[in-house]
């Protein structure tokens, strides 16, 4: 019996992209990170790029905390932002991503072939996690469901 590479997939709706251009500013990195940290807002998918650019994933539920904080930071700071909301992340779980090369790459060519916008992504041994627009999900899960005959799946409601 062949073994099914994609094993499972998980739906986290209502999450808001936050990106950042910190243009190497380490004291704005610190005192941003120290707010979440005291305001106990859970991050994922963070992503540095050589302190030049960061971006993260937040709840809804904490966009208007992180908006307020980043407004105050820019008036001692220099660095632009941009919250990208209505999102949700998509992750599929399963061996098949160690053991199958382009597995990854046939998944991202399955969903810009039919025009879904990943906004990030995370690939590890066990997992790619996707984050995408919200309008966007059904029509990718059914597509990720039908390709890689996926029998069970868990949709997180925020």
């Amino acid at each position: 019996m062949e073994q099914k590479v994609v094993k499972g997939i998980s739906v986290d709706e209502k999450i808001v992209k936050v990106e950042l251009k910190i243009n190497d500013n380490k004291s704005l990195i610190k005192n941003l990170f120290s707010y979440i940290k005291e305001n106990n807002i859970r991050l994922s998918m963070l992503k540095f790029d050589s302190n030049e650019d960061i971006s993260f994933v937040i709840n809804i539920d904490d966009r208007r905390s992180i908006e307020q904080e980043l407004l105050k930071l820019t008036k001692i700071n220099s660095f632009e932002y941009k919250i990208i909301a209505d999102c949700s992340c998509i992750t599929l779980v399963g061996l098949g991503f160690s053991s199958s090369p382009h597995l990854s790459i046939d998944i991202f060519e399955l969903l810009i072939d039919n025009e879904i916008e990943i906004y990030q992504s995370i690939l590890n041994n066990l997992s790619l996690s996707l984050l995408i627009a919200d309008e966007d999900v059904k029509k990718t899960i059914d597509l990720l469901v039908n390709e890689y005959e996926i029998g069970e799946w868990l949709w997180i409601k925020n």
